[in-house]
């Protein structure tokens, strides 16, 4: 009634839903037609596919391993139909990636249960961007790269996992109490085999950084600050 009575509103489960008081509701409220916390949709030459990344608690205290278990057969068989592997370019939305950002177990378990299948090289299965969170700073590795684009420094002290050897770019939105960009959004908007995304600061309205990938992953940069 507040937030989608127009445009769509697509839920990626974070940590914070992932456990607490009220988390067994989270489904009830953002339900999906298989009754589990990922799922995909196409759009266009578009094939969004909407991760759960979990808790970051350790296996032995939660159900995570069974639900990646059930979330990795999901996800082979997703990627397995026509509907995906005829778009142009594969997007996942997860709120905690497999890389590029601190690097700590709910970052270990999306490795361990679901990396070989999103760093496909494969270009029926390959995807290209993964939109993410978790972090609250504004991070970005470029597939391939070492070097944060993102807006925000790596603190010297942060262990993280770089682009090198993976296949998609990864692109952090900031977050309260985390670096400079508190509240941001950023803008997916895609036509003849590109997308671009831009991400601005909603509190001061800056566009802070933008890039574009085409369907063979080549990366045009637009913005770097």
């Amino acid at each position: 009634e507040h937030f989608a009575t127009n445009v769509p509103l697509i839920m990626s489960r974070g940590n914070h839903e992932g456990g607490g008081l009220y988390a067994d509701s989270y489904s009830k409220v953002f339900h999906t037609a298989s009754g589990d916390t990922w799922h995909a949709f196409r759009t266009g030459g578009f094939f969004f596919v909407i991760l759960d990344s979990g808790d970051i608690c350790p296996d032995g205290r939660d159900a995570f391993p069974e639900m990646f278990e059930r979330q990795r057969e999901w996800l082979q068989n997703i990627l397995e139909s026509e509907e995906s592997k005829s778009a142009d370019m594969r997007i996942m939305v997860v709120h905690a990636s497999t890389h590029g950002q601190f690097d700590g177990v709910i970052n270990e378990r999306m490795r361990k249960y679901l990396g070989d299948l999103l760093n496909s090289a494969d270009p029926e299965r390959r995807f290209l961007l993964c939109l993410a969170g978790h972090e609250h700073r504004c991070f970005r590795y470029n597939a391939g790269e070492s070097v944060n684009r993102g807006c925000d420094a790596v603190p010297e002290d942060f262990k993280v996992v770089d682009g090198t050897g993976w296949q998609y770019t990864v692109m952090l939105n900031g977050g309260p109490l985390g670096g400079d960009h508190e509240y941001t959004v950023m803008e997916v908007s895609g036509t003849d085999g590109k997308v671009q995304i831009k991400m601005y600061n909603i509190e001061t309205g800056k566009f802070i950084d933008s890039l574009e990938i085409d369907k063979n992953g080549n990366i045009k940069e637009a913005v770097s600050i």
